[in-house]
């Protein structure tokens, strides 16, 4: 099967592309500075932040579904993290927990989600190793955003991980969906269904519901 260079109609969701027209969250003044921080960050140095379309889109698919337990493969410096912290802000048992492997990204990450510090938990790991040792854990949204190549390994323990009427999304489908061509030959061999939504005019997320 040759992967997605371009979502077809059979994989767009209207429900799920209107998200992306609603109006951007409002956040704390000292949030936005920090998002405009990190955004100059990256000029800089490169880091792999989502854009900011795919944190508003994150913000809000977490807000309409009550998604309030959230598991993050490959956490960089945070920029995504904040998005989806300020999407369960308002749940006092409100968690993120998420997962990164490179040490300056790590300590970066801790250092830029201090602010968040009651209600999330960062852990330097391997995203594979992680999942194999994650045990009863389970999450309400798990954001897959790490080796792409791996996503198809990240897919199958992520979603032992979920709760009934959980989402897994996966990041930069479209532009990294060489790949992730044996993770698209397995959801079309086994009928699972999915939606891409293109978050930037070269570049979407994946959103899954597995049963």
């Amino acid at each position: 099967m040759t992967p997605l260079a371009h979502p077809n109609d059979s994989h767009r969701n209207p429900s799920l592309d209107l998200i992306l027209s609603r109006t951007p969250p409002t956040f704390p003044e000292a949030t936005v500075t920090l998002l405009e921080g990190l955004r100059n960050e990256r000029l800089k140095t490169g880091t792999p932040n989502v854009s900011d379309r795919t944190g508003r889109f994150l913000y809000h698919l977490c807000r309409d579904r009550g998604h309030s337990h959230i598991l993050e493969l490959g956490t960089a410096n945070g920029y995504s993290g904040i998005y989806l912290l300020e999407a369960i802000s308002g749940s006092k048992s409100g968690h993120l927990l998420t997962i990164e492997i490179d040490r300056d990204d790590y300590l970066n990450a801790k250092r830029n989600l201090h602010p968040y510090r009651d209600h999330v938990t960062l852990v330097r790991s391997d995203a594979t190793e992680f999942l194999r040792s994650a045990g009863d854990m389970r999450f309400d949204l798990i954001f897959i955003d790490a080796l792409k190549s791996a996503t198809l390994g990240h897919f199958l323990l992520a979603r032992k991980l979920l709760n009934p009427g959980g989402t897994i999304v996966v990041d930069d489908v479209v532009k990294y969906s060489g790949k992730m061509s044996d993770f698209y030959a397995y959801l079309e061999a086994n009928a699972i269904p999915y939606a891409i939504v293109m978050t930037d005019p070269d570049d979407g997320v994946m959103v899954l519901e597995p049963r």
